[in-house]
C-alpha cells in the first residue's frame, strides 16, 4: 500500500491534469471552430494551416479522449460486477 500523498504532490498532479485538459480543449476548439470561419491563408500560422487542411484525422484526438474514458469506466464497472457476482 502506498503512503498518503503530501499536499504539494497532490497540487502538482492537479496542475498536470489541468495542463493536459487545457491542451485538449484548445486543440478541440481549434479543430472545431478555428477552421470554420477562417478562410484567409495569410493570417494563419503553420500549425493552424496543417490542422485545417487535414480532413481525416482532425477530430481523432477530441473524440478519442472521451471515448477512451467511457471505455475505461465501463470496463471498470464490468469488472466490479464480475468481482462481486
Amino acid at each position: 500500500m502506498s503512503l498518503p500523498l503530501s499536499s504539494s504532490q497532490v497540487l502538482n498532479r492537479a496542475y498536470i491534469i489541468l495542463l493536459f485538459s487545457s491542451l485538449v480543449l484548445l486543440y478541440a476548439g481549434l479543430t472545431t471552430f478555428g477552421c470554420l470561419g477562417i478562410h484567409r491563408e495569410e493570417g494563419k500560422s503553420k500549425i493552424v494551416q496543417l490542422i485545417c487542411e487535414d480532413t481525416h484525422y482532425r477530430y481523432l484526438l477530441p473524440l478519442l479522449i472521451p471515448s477512451g474514458a467511457y471505455y475505461v469506466i465501463a470496463n471498470w464497472v464490468g469488472w466490479e460486477y464480475f468481482r462481486y457476482a
